[in-house]
C-alpha cells in the first residue's frame, strides 16, 4: 500500500458522513484511495470476494466511534428527562433532582451518560437499574449506558461505573457499631448501605422461696424468655442522617423469698423519625414456693418484633425450656430462653443472681431438704449492631 498512509478509525472525521470516509484499497494488484461507498459496491456486484462483510464492520466501528465523540450536550436532570429528544448520543445531567424516567422511545436507543452532581435515579418500570432492584445515588462523575427497550418509557441502565471506583451497591465493609446504650447513631458520610439488627432485653428468670419446714417438697421456677429480634437492610438512597436508638434493659431476676417474678425485659428500638424497628423485651419467668409441691413454674408468652417502613425480619421472642417433672420430681434446673445470637444462663445459685447471655436466668430449689431462697438469673440488656458499607 505504497504511497498511501496508514489510516486509523479513531483518525477519522466524524463530522463528516461514515460512508464518504476514503480508506486505502487494493484494486486489480493496484492501491486505490477509495471511500467506504465505493468499496461496499465493489463488493455488492461480487469483484472483491468477502469486503461485504469486512467494509460493514468497519462502517460499523466508524459510526460508533462517530457516537462517542459527539459533542457532549448537558441537560438539567428532573423527574423526567427525555433523552429521545436529544440528538446526541453523548449526555451529561446536571442538577440534583431525582429522576423518575428517561421519557418515552422507540426500541434500541442508546446514551452514554455522565452524571455532575449526586441524585436519585428511582428504579421502576419506567427505568431499570443494575442494583437489585434499589435505587441508585450517584455521585460526580459516574457514568453510566442507557437502553431503550420494548414498553412506554421503559430503559435499561447498564454498565454503570463509579468514579470512584466503588460497586454500585455498597460492598465495602467501612465499620461495625455494637450499640448497647440508648443515644443517636450518624452513619459515616461514605456510607452507602447498613445492616441492622435489634435485640429486645432477656427476661429476667423467676425467684424461688425454699421455705423452712417445706419437708420433702420442691419447686422450680421459670426461666425468662429471650428478646425478640429484627434484622434489615438500608440501601443508600433511603439512608437518614441519624437514627435514633433505644436499647431495652434486662429484666431483673425475681427475688428468693415469697417466690418473685422475673422482670420483663425491655423494648429495643431504632427509628430514622419516618420508619421504626422495634424488638419487644422477654417475658420474665414465674417465681415458685416450695410449698406448692413438687412442680414447675409456667413459661411467660412470647413477645414480637415489628417493622414499620423497613424491610426485613422480624423474629418473636425465644421461650424457655419448660422444667420437666421426673420421677415425681421437678428437674433440677431451667433453662433461660436464647436467641439466635447467645443462650441463657441456667439456674440461680443460692443467694446471687445467675445472669443469662442474651436470655433471662432462671433458678430453683438444689435439693429436697434446702430451704435456701434462690434469687432468679437477670437478662441480658438489648443491643443494635449496624454494619457500614461503602
Amino acid at each position: 500500500m505504497s504511497g498511501y498512509p496508514l489510516i486509523r478509525i479513531d483518525e477519522l472525521n466524524p463530522a463528516a458522513p461514515s460512508r464518504s470516509h476514503v480508506l486505502p484499497a487494493m484494486l486489480g494488484g493496484a492501491a486505490a484511495a477509495l471511500t467506504v461507498d465505493q468499496i461496499l459496491g465493489l463488493a455488492t456486484v461480487g469483484d472483491v470476494q468477502g469486503l461485504d462483510d469486512a467494509f460493514g464492520d468497519i462502517l460499523a466501528a466508524i459510526e460508533l466511534k462517530d457516537d462517542i465523540l459527539q459533542p457532549q450536550t448537558a441537560v438539567a436532570s428532573a423527574a423526567t428527562v427525555d433523552l429521545a429528544a436529544i440528538p446526541s448520543k453523548s449526555i451529561r445531567i446536571t442538577g440534583t433532582n431525582q429522576i423518575l424516567s428517561f421519557g418515552a422511545a422507540s426500541q434500541g436507543l442508546v446514551k452514554f451518560i455522565r452524571f455532575a452532581a449526586s441524585l436519585t435515579l428511582t428504579h421502576g418500570n419506567d427505568l431499570l437499574l443494575p442494583n437489585g432492584g434499589a435505587n441508585i445515588v450517584t455521585e460526580a462523575n459516574d457514568a453510566c449506558l442507557a437502553i431503550s427497550v420494548v414498553g412506554t418509557n421503559s430503559w435499561v441502565v447498564t454498565h454503570y461505573m463509579r468514579a470512584s471506583g466503588n460497586p454500585v451497591r455498597g460492598g465495602n465493609l467501612l465499620r461495625i457499631n455494637r450499640i448497647t446504650s440508648s443515644t443517636t447513631f450518624t452513619p459515616l458520610a461514605s456510607a452507602k448501605r447498613l445492616w441492622v439488627r435489634g435485640v429486645g432485653g432477656g427476661g429476667g428468670g423467676g425467684g424461688v422461696d425454699g421455705q423452712t419446714g417445706a419437708g420433702t417438697m420442691r419447686a422450680v421456677s421459670a426461666a425468662g424468655n429471650g428478646g425478640a429480634w429484627f434484622d434489615f437492610f438500608v440501601e443508600q438512597a433511603e439512608l437518614a442522617g441519624s437514627y435514633t436508638v433505644t436499647i431495652g434493659a434486662a429484666g431483673t431476676g425475681g427475688v428468693g423469698g415469697g417466690g418473685g417474678n422475673g422482670g420483663a425485659g425491655g423494648q429495643t428500638s431504632i427509628t430514622d423519625g419516618t420508619r421504626t424497628a422495634t424488638a419487644a423485651g422477654g417475658s420474665g419467668g414465674a417465681g415458685m414456693v416450695a410449698t406448692e409441691g413438687n412442680a414447675a413454674a409456667t413459661q411467660g408468652a412470647r413477645t414480637n418484633a415489628t417493622l414499620t417502613g423497613f424491610v426485613g425480619i422480624a423474629s418473636s421472642s425465644d421461650m424457655a425450656t419448660q422444667c420437666a417433672i421426673v420421677g415425681g420430681w421437678p428437674a433440677s434446673t431451667s433453662k433461660p430462653g436464647g436467641s439466635p445470637f447467645g443462650s441463657g444462663g441456667s439456674h440461680g445459685q443460692p443467694g446471687t443472681a445467675a445472669s443469662g447471655y442474651g436470655a433471662g436466668g432462671g433458678s430453683s430449689t438444689a435439693s429436697a431438704s434446702d430451704t435456701t431462697n434462690y434469687v432468679g438469673g437477670a437478662g441480658s440488656p438489648g443491643y443494635v449492631e449496624i454494619w457500614e458499607f461503602g
